[in-house]
C-alpha cells in the first residue's frame, strides 16, 4: 500500500515461514506460500485517538479508518499482478480487540517465549508513546498481549471489495 500519513496500515509480501495453517474459510497456508504482511502505523493511530475525546470514540473513528484501508488493500489486491499468488494477509498487534468486527482471525502467538518477548516490547512502545495521556487520565497501565490478525485473500476481497451497482437489465 501506498505510505500516506492517512493509511493505519502498510503492506509487504514475504514467503510464509510458520506451522502450517488453515483459516476459517478453509484457506490453507503452508511454508513458502506467499502472504501479505500488514504493520500498523503507530504515528496515524495514535493521532486518531488524541482527537477523540474518550476511547468510546477513538474506538469507533479507528474501525471506521481500518474498514476504509481493507477497502484501499481489496482494491490493490485485484489490480497489484504481485499480489496474485498472496494467500492470505496477517499482521502482529495488541490492536486485535475490534479485529472480529472487522471480519478478521485472532490467533494466539507461539511459541510462548515470543508472545513474551512481543508482548514486553509492543508495551514498552505504548507506555512510551502514551505517557501523557496516562498522567493525564491518571488511569492504570494493563500490559496487553500482541496477537496474530489473519484474513485470507478470498475473505478480504470478499468483505472488503465495494461492490459495483448493478444496473437492472430491463
Amino acid at each position: 500500500m501506498k505510505s500516506d500519513q492517512n493509511n493505519l496500515l502498510s503492506l509487504s509480501f514475504k514467503k510464509y515461514q510458520g506451522p502450517e495453517l488453515e483459516l476459517r474459510d478453509g484457506t490453507r497456508i503452508q511454508p513458502g506460500d506467499t502472504v501479505g504482511e500488514l504493520r500498523l502505523a503507530n504515528k496515524a493511530l495514535f493521532r486518531i485517538q488524541q482527537k477523540c475525546s474518550n476511547r468510546v470514540k477513538a474506538a469507533m473513528c479507528i474501525k471506521k479508518e481500518m474498514r476504509q484501508n481493507f477497502e484501499s488493500l481489496a482494491k490493490l489486491v485485484v489490480q497489484q499482478k504481485e499480489a496474485e499468488e498472496v494467500k492470505a494477509f496477517y499482521g502482529i498487534t495488541i490492536f486485535h480487540q475490534g479485529a472480529r468486527l472487522l471480519g478478521l482471525e485472532v490467533k494466539e502467538i507461539e511459541p510462548a517465549f515470543k508472545r513474551l518477548l512481543l508482548t514486553l516490547t509492543h508495551n514498552l512502545f505504548l507506555f512510551l508513546c502514551s505517557l501523557s495521556s496516562i498522567t493525564r487520565t491518571k488511569s492504570r497501565y494493563h500490559l496487553l498481549v500482541p496477537k496474530v490478525i489473519w484474513i485470507s485473500k478470498e475473505a478480504l476481497l470478499q468483505n472488503f471489495l465495494p461492490v459495483p451497482n448493478h444496473v437492472p437489465a430491463w
